[in-house]
């Protein structure tokens, strides 16, 4: 096995090798014609961060990982391309340096498969915790700086009256990253083409509080400050801002608390699954048979995909934000194939209801993806899951026929009760190996009588005890090798398992929920707060409302793209139509409010909005914390169920060794 595993290994590498090479040319010629590089033979002092960080972000193979986490530097760092370059290619250092720490320890402990797939697993799972505990912090000292930049703004504005000066004037005190966004935000005040600067920066940063603080600087810089109760509905508005960061924070402070250390409770057990498989068969020889058998493929396979299932399973429980922003790019590529086209066209065409209404779920859910895209992620699931089955089976039966094969020190031990010659043990020992290998590799029939007499035509042995224990142990051992095989009632099995990683894609999907009307009711709270900014200016109309709902939206975006873009047919029908696509209670209000805004006017269709708005606030923060605190009781529990079938496996093999040990005992006595 370990043969087979290291060749397969070194193909991989040499694959990945010759791929690499012939990227690395590819890239090379590109790079002859930057001007970066004709800089650089010239003489130009280039800093080697961004040399290196050129060739990482246009090399194939690492191209789109270190797109992924420039990305997200840009939208928590902006402005400064030299910080953003050397944070990137830091946080990749970093990344693969505990990979490869990681691969290096798991082969030196144990070369094998399991390691293999252990390994990257645990690469993923340490490289994910890095990078996204990283951006977080990055994410935290932002909210903390922007609400000291709000009570500074809030101060200004009170002394100057104008929002051009107040943003420039608290801009002296600020640091990073908070200067970076309100620099650009002062900038594009100054501006003269501010609207399509806003939409930009808007469509550009996912956060709901830079983009709320933009949206209420834009409107006092569109239509003035507005007195509302006595009040400017500029600092009002900011006021608002400041209590949803202070929510925001206190979640984000008790979600780290609650879910400390859930993680590594989950990957450390699959971690002394090969630590178990070396100690135990050579402190105990009588559980070796169940390690190196059925018993061990089986329980090492389940703890790893138990272990990577509680580890996606918990990782999701720590965020309060459902947004699927995958493109599905692969799915994509595959629905195209002509034969996979055809086939799911004709399956659309039969079953056009079913198919309507799982697309409706899917939108509702908040899934970035159709029918056809389900169907293709559930077959390859369900592929994938049948094709480690049936390894998994096929690894079963090799070991068996090793175990099978590996009965010398059983026999060893037999005869050294009535053979007090070490050397004739061994003797006779290879030539009941030899005998078995005979039996196997020929289609002779193996029976007690039949070895007997083969064993005393070749006159090993004299005495009747000698030659009874060797022929019951090479037919036990041809009998045990020839019953193992890959047997009918596997392939049964195998299409269970397949039939389970059918239903796992949709599972998931069902299994954010929860999340996902949380996530639903926080988007129709920041409608609430951008209705409440815009309530009160006399110009408002619905369509404008629901394109500033537009701006700031993303589990609704889609539908309310589609109302905006009927709303020229008749605004009632359209707004009825987007309460039928979106059934979500909340949001439903927020469209009745609209239709009645056409008779009574935008302020006093949402009169009731500021009551409401600090109601759900209290209402909303509470229910955080009571999802956090039922996520990690959860996360909790789970995080013991790896931990668990370590000790199961562990236990379980000495307990049964104990019992057979005890029931021979038994029999012997009786």
């Amino acid at each position: 096995m370990i043969d087979i595993i290291l060749t397969l290994t070194i193909v991989v590498a040499l694959l990945l090798a010759i791929l690499a090479v012939v990227a690395l040319i590819r890239e090379r010629k590109k790079k002859k014609e930057e001007t970066l590089y004709q800089q650089k033979d010239a003489g130009s002092n280039v800093r080697w961060q961004h040399r290196l960080y050129v060739f990482l972000s246009t090399f194939a193979l690492s191209k789109s990982f270190v797109e992924k986490i420039r990305v997200r530097y840009e939208i928590l760092e902006p402005g400064d391309i030299r910080k953003t370059e050397d944070d990137t290619i830091k946080t990749i250092a970093c990344i693969w340096g505990i990979s490869l720490f990681v691969f290096v320890v798991g082969f030196v402990i144990d070369f094998s498969l399991y390691s293999i797939c252990a390994c990257c697993f645990l690469a993923y799972a340490v490289s994910s915790m890095v990078l996204l505990s990283g951006n977080k912090k990055k994410e935290v000292r932002l909210m903390e700086q922007l609400n000291n930049f709000i009570n500074d703004v809030e101060h200004e504005f009170y002394a100057t009256n104008m929002i051009e000066t107040a943003v420039s004037n608290s801009l002296i005190h600020a640091e990073e990253p908070i200067y970076s966004h309100m620099y650009k935000i002062s900038e594009m005040l100054d501006s003269l083409d501010f609207e399509s600067e806003a939409h930009g920066y808007i469509y550009n940063t996912n956060n709901q509080f830079l983009r709320l603080f933009l949206s209420a600087c834009e409107l006092v810089n569109k239509f003035d400050d507005r007195k509302v109760r006595g009040y400017s509905n500029f600092v009002t508005n900011l006021s608002n801002i400041k209590t949803e960061i202070g929510i925001w924070l206190r979640t984000q402070a008790l979600m780290k608390s609650s879910f400390k250390g859930t993680e590594l409770m989950i990957l450390a057990p699959m971690l002394f699954v090969p630590m178990v498989n070396k100690y135990m068969p050579g402190v105990y020889e009588d559980v070796a048979h169940y390690y190196t058998g059925a018993f061990g493929i089986i329980m090492s396979v389940v703890i790893l995909l138990v272990s990577m299932l509680l580890y996606g399973m918990v990782s999701r429980m720590k965020d309060l934000e459902y947004r699927d922003t995958s493109e599905h790019g692969v799915l994509q590529r595959i629905s195209n194939i002509p034969i996979v086209k055809k086939t799911l066209d004709g399956y659309e065409d039969n079953n056009y209801g079913k198919v309507l209404k799982t697309n409706r779920l899917l939108h509702q859910m908040g899934v970035n993806m159709n029918f056809r895209l389900l169907q293709i992620e559930r077959f390859i699931t369900m592929i994938g899951m049948f094709v480690v089955s049936v390894f998994v089976g096929f690894s079963i039966v090799h070991a068996g026929r090793v175990t099978a094969l590996e009965f010398g020190g059983t026999l060893n031990a037999s005869l050294g009760y009535v053979v007090y010659d070490d050397e004739k043990v061994e003797s006779l020992t290879s030539y009941a190996e030899a005998l078995v290998d005979s039996y196997i590799n020929s289609s002779e029939t193996c029976n007690l009588d039949a070895v007997t007499n083969r064993v005393m035509e070749d006159q090993v042995s004299d005495d009747e005890s000698v030659v009874s224990i060797l022929a019951e142990s090479v037919v036990g051992a041809v009998e045990d090798y020839r019953d193992c095989y890959f047997k009918w009632w596997y392939l049964l099995i195998c299409g269970g398992v397949a039939f389970i990683g059918y239903q796992i894609p949709f599972i998931m999907i069902e299994s954010r929920k929860d999340l996902l009307e949380i996530t639903q009711e926080n988007e129709v709270i920041q409608f609430q707060g951008i209705i409440s900014m815009v309530m009160h200016i006399e110009e408002m109309t619905p369509d404008v409302v629901l394109k500033w709902m537009y701006r700031f939206s993303n589990i609704f975006q889609s539908s309310l793209e589609t109302c905006i873009s009927r709303y020229s047919d008749g605004d009632e029908t359209a707004l009825e139509k987007l309460k039928e696509d979106e059934p979500f209670l909340p949001f439903q209000r927020i469209v009745d409010n609209l239709i009645d805004s056409d008779v009574v006017g935008i302020e006093k269709a949402f009169s009731e909005l500021d009551g409401d708005r600090t109601a759900a606030q209290k209402r909303r923060e509470q229910d955080h914390q009571m999802y956090i605190n039922g996520k990690a009781a959860l996360a909790s529990l789970l995080a013991f169920v790896p931990t668990l079938l370590l000790l199961a496996y562990v236990a379980v093999p000495t307990l049964l060794a104990s019992f057979n040990g005890m029931s021979a005992l038994g029999t012997g006595m009786m």
